[in-house]
């Protein structure tokens, strides 16, 4: 099973991604944040086995709140969700620990294969 935190600024995207995901069996969407620094705070009290990231974050970018959750939780798998493909906040997420990204645009069936088939 996996316990999902989603971390994204935007609303309807953050209720879509959960309406999308709650419809898998192996999948339990533990909680939603709102900013990186509510997501660092979530992650630590919910310990959740991944978290999907917006790079793009209010109060505290994506990266940061990835670098600060794997120095806390190293074993939570953090995949970063972003607009841009060519995005260098993107390698600098990986070098602080994501395990990954996804795309925004990704379909259905590539965002669920993507989720499941995280390294780690």
């Amino acid at each position: 099973m996996i316990r999902l935190l989603i971390a994204e600024d935007q609303r309807l995207f953050r209720q879509s991604l959960r309406c999308l995901l709650e419809r898998e069996p192996d999948i339990e969407v533990v909680g939603e944040a709102t900013d990186g620094r509510e997501a660092f705070n979530l992650a630590i009290e919910l310990k959740p086995t991944m978290v999907l990231m917006d790079v793009d974050m209010p109060k505290l970018d994506g990266v940061t709140a990835t670098r600060l959750i794997q120095g806390c939780s190293p074993e939570v798998k953090v995949l970063m969700l972003s607009v841009h493909d060519d995005d260098t906040r993107i390698v600098t997420a990986v070098q602080a620990g994501a395990s990954g990204y996804i795309l925004k645009d990704a379909d259905h069936d590539e965002f669920l294969r993507i989720i499941r088939n995280v390294p780690g």
